[in-house]
């Protein structure tokens, strides 16, 4: 039986799980519905936010967060369904399933964590994510 849903008390919890989907999201869709995706997800970010993903630099603010996005991002098209959120004050982690099609055709599904810092207005200041796929 697939584990289920972790359910927090706080109501924000709520939004922060749906901010999460809006920015896993962001490029899987139609060019149109694509921008505007890209721009919401870029709205969930601080200006100074960091991203740190395996395989990749920091991306720092705005500007490299959305380069990674629109271009460097090997992932093509695919779903990511959220199956744990835990929320400690203005600390997120989320995991869940990642299954789609990478750039290069291949179709994959993966386990994925992310982990969130959030500012005093709820934007992630700070992202982590990690993929359970073999390294060495």
């Amino acid at each position: 039986m697939p584990a289920q849903p972790l359910h927090v008390k706080d109501d924000r919890d709520h939004g922060r799980h749906r901010r999460h989907r809006c920015v896993q999201g962001a490029g899987v869709l139609p060019v149109s519905r694509r921008r505007r995706r890209l721009g919401a997800a870029r709205a969930l970010f601080a200006e100074t936010a960091v991203y740190r993903r395996p395989g990749y630099e920091p991306m720092r603010g705005q500007a490299d967060l959305m380069a990674f996005y629109t271009g460097e991002r090997v992932i093509a098209e695919g779903k990511h369904t959220v199956v744990t959120t835990v929320a400690d004050g203005r600390r997120v982690a989320v995991n869940g399933v990642f299954e789609g099609v990478l750039k290069d055709g291949r179709e994959v599904s993966l386990e994925f964590a992310d982990f969130f810092e959030l500012d005093a207005a709820l934007r992630f200041a700070r992202r982590d994510t990690f993929f359970f796929a073999p390294m060495v």
